[in-house]
């Protein structure tokens, strides 16, 4: 417990926490301007004070749409600030924007409660990088870059401590959120007018269009479409007023130039009756709906997948996902064949392109789309289910793994698993491809292990594959590894906690097979447990929580 005070002032500040870094200097000359009378005291924070992470780390918000998502930071800050440069301060290398109004909130941790809850953000800030920064990196393979005097809240040696993360040790445990929590507003649809590149795209629009002039007249289409440098107006609209779709396709960009000037055709607007399409090929809905077969689909794409420049292809003998796959291309009203080698045939330039600029290609850049966190649990469970069917693998030693070239899409399989409050392990791993000349290259390997997160996985996620699913079954119900995942506790904590649920020593030794004599012993800190009885310990303990 820190204490400032004086005798001779009225003012006393008890707080639990410990100045860390500069901050005792700082509340030194700030105390001391009080007592001198000074009406006006700035305090500025310099570059590399414990507020700032690595450009390109991800992080979890909700926006100012209420849409939750996993962001790189920098250019998410980079287009916040461009967005209102008005608002935006700037002292030094520092620019600073104030988001307080905006409802924007991320997960940050409480360690008055110990838990991670939704805090409001209420200013985003941009600095050069000091010369020294940390990777800070958790056995679970979780990774951050930061300032050396970042501050961090550790359990270091049974006890919660505020450091700086130059100080971090081996031995210390960081809290994280066990789950990312509820969405309540979920995506149904995947807009394609925000998601494809406008150059090339064309949108069909006849209703919306056709109602705006019957309205108010052919002149109020011409004009606009003249001034966004396209020729012959009334032949387009002669073109939108045919029976032949293909023929009525605008540009977008000068579809949002007109958009722009006729107040969105007079509110005749909506995506849910627009289509879009290239130049030739097929045509898909601008708002083309997230049906379990398309999601189903992205999840076998991440994980077997290529867009080439014309056409899509995919790998997997499986039969169920095979079918799968054919399902989803007579959703979307796509023709597919099926190539020598079984792999499969989808020849659409529009496909192609819509699924490179949300999930990627190559296999060192595919990720998850990012409107992942805004699904329904149902639907994320289904391109979950997908992937693990193209990529996942269930072990003899209890666990189920992926292993990836793209060390994005291995953090989004992270955070998406944390939704249903699965807990993944992440680590690089080295591969050599025994039937091929290929030297070999390091992935990235997501792992589900423990009796607790593979029932959960089982149960929110789940194999399509028969083989797979029957595999996993037969893992569960197997004695619970409790090496894995405790969280050594001081043996008075222990005590709290099973006196607070009513518990003699012997009631919670009998619920954990341990005997009395030894939780004693440790409660009173005269011999620490194993792991093993430690977390049979912990177990029981949050059995008992749960049943009451």
């Amino acid at each position: 417990m820190a204490t400032i005070a004086r005798i001779d002032s009225p003012f006393r500040l008890d707080t639990p926490f410990r100045p860390m870094g500069d901050q005792p200097r700082a509340i030194g000359e700030l105390t001391e301007g009080l007592f001198r009378g000074d009406k006006y005291q700035t305090l500025l924070g310099a570059t590399g004070t414990g507020k700032s992470i690595g450009y390109s780390d991800p992080v979890f918000i909700t926006d100012a749409g209420g849409t939750p998502r996993v962001t790189e930071i920098g250019p998410w800050i980079d287009r916040a600030l461009a967005d209102d440069p008005e608002a935006v301060v700037q002292i030094g290398d520092t620019h600073e924007l104030d988001v307080s109004a905006l409802g924007i909130q991320t997960l940050a941790y409480d360690p008055e409660t110990g838990r991670a809850t939704p805090t409001p953000v209420g200013t985003l800030i941009r600095h050069d990088a000091p010369r020294d920064m940390y990777r800070l990196r958790t056995g679970c393979g979780r990774e951050v870059t930061l300032t050396g005097d970042h501050n961090l809240w550790v359990l270091r040696e049974g006890r919660l401590a505020l450091i700086e993360t130059a100080s971090a040790r081996p031995t210390d445990y960081v809290p994280l959120p066990e789950s990312l929590g509820t969405v309540t507003e979920h995506v149904t649809a995947a807009d394609l007018l925000d998601d494809l590149p406008a150059g090339g795209l064309f949108v069909h629009a006849q209703e919306q269009i056709l109602s705006f002039v019957d309205e108010n007249g052919t002149a109020a289409f011409a004009q606009p479409f003249a001034e966004a440098d396209e020729s012959n107006p009334y032949v387009k609209l002669f073109d939108i007023r045919s029976s032949d779709e293909r023929r009525g396709g605008i540009r977008a960009s000068t579809l949002r130039a007109m958009r722009d000037a006729t107040d969105d055709f007079g509110g005749a607007w909506s995506d849910e009756g627009a289509a879009v399409s290239l130049k030739s090929g097929a045509i898909l809905p601008a708002r083309l709906l997230l049906a379990p077969s398309l999601l189903y689909f992205l999840g076998v794409y991440i994980a077997e997948g290529h867009a080439a420049e014309g056409y899509v292809t995919l790998a997997s003998r499986d039969d169920e996902v095979r079918a799968a796959i054919e399902e989803a291309a007579c959703d979307l009203g796509l023709s597919f064949s099926t190539r020598v080698c079984s792999d499969y045939q989808i020849s659409s330039r529009l496909l192609a392109l819509w699924l490179r600029a949300v999930v990627g290609n190559g296999s060192a850049s595919k990720r998850l789309p990012g409107f992942w966190a805004s699904l329904s649990d149902g639907d994320l469970g289904t391109l979950l289910r997908g992937y693990f069917d193209g990529d996942g693998t269930v072990e003899r030693a209890s666990a189920v793994t992926a292993t990836t070239a793209s060390p994005t899409l291995a953090s989004d399989l992270a955070y998406a698993l944390t939704r249903f409050g699965i807990w993944a392990r992440l680590r690089r791993v080295f591969k050599r491809a025994t039937n091929s000349d290929h030297g070999g290259a390091w992935y990235w390997q997501v792992t589900v292990s423990g009796q607790d997160d593979l029932a959960r996985f089982a149960r929110r996620v789940g194999f399509g594959l028969t083989r797979k699913r029957e595999t996993l079954a037969a893992l569960l119900g197997k004695r619970s590894n409790t090496n894995v995942d405790v969280v050594p506790i001081r043996g008075g904590d222990l005590r709290q906690l099973r006196e607070s649920l009513g518990l003699s020593a012997r009631a919670l030794g009998d619920k954990a097979g341990v005997t009395r004599s030894a939780i004693q012993s440790y409660e009173t800190e005269t011999r620490r447990p194993s792991r093993r009885v430690l977390g049979a310990l912990v177990d029981a303990l949050e059995a008992e929580a749960v049943r009451r």
